[in-house]
């Protein structure tokens, strides 16, 4: 199999690249709305960083309704730094981390990481399981699941979902990140949502499948 390729089930999926225009949408919001803190005016839209995933229910025994396959959840998604960038962003991540966190330092480290489109892969986007329950069940049972981000611009992800377990590279990056605004936790693992479709679902516009 092809290092762009991955398998869910019994099918073999394309990973691909998310567009141009998405990927501009998702750093400039970003980049936006950490500025807007770093000056004190007031909370972002997080529409950006909190779409709902999609899931086939796997009917474990954790699961409220046995008689519906899909479910939903808000889940808070980042972008990831291309291998090459790793390992310096997990450095600095760390070190701010080991520190009494300066919010200006922190809200900096962000801003570093979306000034420079070309250090991020845009094959990808990724996730925490805070909570170990049904999302987790479903993607063990069926990787594939759907994002959908809903603003004003507004798009459905296609993913194939790969779990990284704690002290991955992967898993070590995702969770500094979200240690640096958040109480330090123990994820059951971090979430590589590997892109194999983008439909654009702007309101005013035709569904425009892009990927």
């Amino acid at each position: 199999m092809a290092n762009n390729e991955i398998v869910a089930g019994c099918m073999v999926h394309q990973i691909k690249s998310l567009p141009k225009e998405f990927m501009d949408w998702q750093i400039d919001a970003r980049k936006k709305g950490v500025q807007q803190l770093k000056d004190k005016q007031g909370m972002p839209n997080f529409s950006v960083h909190t779409p709902v995933l999609a899931t086939t229910n796997s009917f474990s025994t954790r699961h409220y309704n046995d008689a519906f396959d899909i479910n939903l959840a808000y889940k808070g998604v980042g972008l990831m730094v291309k291998e090459t960038y790793l390992d310096d962003f997990i450095d600095r991540i760390d070190d701010v981390n080991s520190r009494n966190k300066n919010e200006d330092e922190r809200l900096d480290l962000l801003l570093d990481l979306y000034s420079d489109a070309s250090r991020i892969d845009d094959t990808c986007l990724t996730s925490l399981e805070i909570y170990g329950t049904q999302t987790y069940d479903n993607l063990k049972m069926n990787a594939k699941c759907g994002l959908c981000f809903n603003a004003r611009k507004s798009y459905q992800v296609d993913c194939v979902a790969e779990m990284l377990a704690p002290g991955t590279k992967f898993y070590r990056f995702v969770n500094g990140l979200h240690t640096l605004f958040h109480d330090h936790i123990k994820p059951t693992c971090a979430y590589r949502f590997n892109v194999i479709g983008l439909m654009d679902k702007s309101p005013g516009i035709k569904d425009r499948k892009i990927l």
